[in-house]
This record gives C-alpha cells, structure tokens and sequence, in this order.
C-alpha cells in the first residue's frame, strides 16, 4: 500500500527531478516550500511541483525507458533497478495516481 504525505520545508532542497523538469517553483505555503512525497514499492519519490510529478508518470509509462547514458545524474539514471521492470512500474503508475494534489 502506497503512503503519500506533504512535507513544509523553510528553505529551497533539490529535489531528484528539479534540474530535469522545467516549470514553476515548489508551492509556498505559510512556512515555507511544499513538497510531495510517495513512498510506493519501498521507494519514495519526491516532488517539489506538479510538473515534476506528471514528468515522472510520463516517463515511467513508456514501455521502454528512454536511455540515461552519459546522464548519471539524470533522475531516472538513479532509480533502483528493482522499479525498472514494467510489471513494478504499473503499480508504481497506480500509486502515483493516486496521489492528493491539494
């Protein structure tokens, strides 16, 4: 089962997607930034907007990956193999969904 929270943070964090995906700044609510956060498959993912979360479902349901060579940094160079394979990346799709963008 998927679990989805909202974290408040004071300052600017890089999220993993932020350098990949263009778009506005995370949301600012009293105290600070917004963040979203989906902990599916024992991975948690994490979004500071809304492109960044529509980016990452885009992504993950292509059949194929498209290649990260020569991109180490690129996010999807950095997820876990485990989440590649298009059975898990399903479920993943599913929670992603799911998610509450308030």
């Amino acid at each position: 089962m998927a679990r989805y929270w909202i974290e408040v943070h004071p300052d600017w964090k890089n999220a993993a997607m932020a350098p990949w995906v263009e778009g506005q700044m995370p949301r600012q609510v009293p105290g600070g930034l917004r963040w979203y956060f989906v902990q599916t498959q024992s991975f948690v993912f994490e979004f500071s907007t809304l492109e960044q979360w529509q980016e990452c479902q885009r992504v993950l349901a292509c059949k194929v990956l498209p290649s990260t060579l020569g991109h180490n940094q690129h996010w999807l160079s950095r997820l876990p193999a485990r989440l590649r394979k298009w059975s898990v990346r399903e479920k993943i799709l599913r929670d992603l969904a799911r998610m509450p963008i308030l």
